[in-house]
């Protein structure tokens, strides 16, 4: 009978060796993405509020004002 040869997966310290960088890249790369879709949300919610703060404070009044002080000056 010919002697079993252990398969590369077999051996389970080489396995470990890479799992644990694997996991590291991996748990980087998460918080990278989590950290991208963060900004796009928090950007998302700043867009939004600047347009319902425009709204609420009459920002086109702003414009009137220019063109009243400029026709007394």
């Amino acid at each position: 009978m010919l002697p079993l040869l252990p398969l590369p997966l077999q051996d389970y310290g080489a396995v470990k060796l890479l799992l644990i960088p694997l996991a590291i890249v991996a748990f980087v790369i998460f918080l990278l993405v989590l950290g991208a879709i963060g900004l796009a949300v928090a950007f998302a919610v700043l867009f939004v509020l600047g347009k319902i703060w425009r709204l609420l404070s009459g920002a086109g009044r702003v414009g009137k004002r220019r063109q009243a002080g400029s026709e007394g000056a």
